[in-house]
């Protein structure tokens, strides 16, 4: 946090996160809190499992995080993971590098960020998931690196 807001930059970084109803980034957002983060913008209608993006309705599952950005203090703002359907101008950036890019579904940012920013997302939470009653250990290594090329 302190190297992305040094006056020494010719740009301070302002610092933004996500939040969903999911532990990974309520627990991202539980340590960096207490440091300052300008915005946190939370989706409230989850994906539909098992559609694509022109096959579900607006009705998915509730992934609202305005409670738990309540109970951490933070400023909250919701916004529509479907945004992309109405507008998408800047479609063909979000695809040059990965196809079937998720990153779409955070499209409305855009209008809430003025300026260069870090973003801290649960991304990658994941890892610390295993599956104890199989033997499976944490999936992860010392670089805690991805199999995907996803939200990287």
């Amino acid at each position: 946090m302190a190297n992305a807001r040094d006056p020494a930059r010719t740009k301070p970084l302002e610092i933004l996160s996500t939040q969903s109803t999911g532990y990974d980034t309520t627990a991202v957002n539980a340590l960096a809190g207490p440091y300052g983060i300008a915005k946190v913008f939370t989706i409230t209608t989850a994906k539909t499992s098992g559609h694509l993006a022109h096959q579900e309705s607006d009705e998915g599952p509730d992934d609202d995080g305005s409670a738990i950005c309540k109970s951490l203090g933070l400023p909250c703002i919701p916004i529509n993971r479907r945004a992309f359907a109405g507008e998408f101008k800047d479609e063909h950036w979000f695809y040059c590098a990965l196809f079937h890019n998720q990153d779409a579904n955070l499209l409305e940012i855009g209008k809430h960020i003025s300026q260069v920013s870090v973003l801290l997302t649960g991304q990658g939470g994941l890892i610390w998931s295993s599956d104890v009653s199989k033997g499976q250990p944490l999936d992860q290594n010392s670089e805690l690196s991805r199999k995907d090329s996803g939200g990287g």
